[in-house]
């Protein structure tokens, strides 16, 4: 039975999940890679027994299951034999599909919460990065008079 508290937590590792899915997606090590922080709902959703209604599952993998059969008949037809990668893909899929739809009422505030962290983190970052910068660009200038070298200086330091 959910109660508050699972809802909560529910709410709030969507909104971690979906800040990694929308804004780190490339992130790996390895295997490993952020994309796959928003299948962290994955586990309140278990607990709940609402979400163990037939009807509403076969909703929700209706259009993954609709890709999945275009992806079978383009293979087919193009000769291409599917390896683990895509398998994984088309599992991932349907659970991206499945953590939306189930947390569709909540959606549009998460997207929001999201953008609204990621341009906080982004614009102190940037700062961050044109103080240094300021800071770097001021000690080789001090170092030598020569504004051309000082720039070439700038660019090798900023590319590495």
């Amino acid at each position: 039975m959910p109660t508050n508290y699972t809802t909560k937590i529910n709410f709030i590792f969507f909104n971690i999940g979906l800040f990694f899915f929308l804004f780190l997606w490339d992130i790996k090590f390895n295997f490993y890679q952020l994309r796959f922080v928003i299948l962290l709902p994955l586990i309140t959703l278990l607990i709940d027994q609402a979400n163990y209604e037939i009807k509403k599952l076969l909703k929700i993998i209706l259009i993954p299951t609709l890709i999945l059969f275009h992806l079978i008949i383009i293979g087919y037809f193009n000769n291409y034999n599917f390896d683990n990668r895509d398998v994984f893909g088309i599992l991932f899929l349907y659970l991206i599909f499945l953590l939306t739809l189930i947390n569709y009422k909540n959606f549009k505030r998460s997207l929001s919460i999201v953008v609204d962290i990621f341009t906080i983190l982004f614009s102190i970052t940037f700062i961050i990065f044109f103080f240094i910068l300021k800071v770097f660009f001021h000690l080789i200038v001090m170092m030598d008079g020569s504004i051309e070298r000082n720039l070439y200086l700038l660019r090798i330091h900023t590319l590495h």
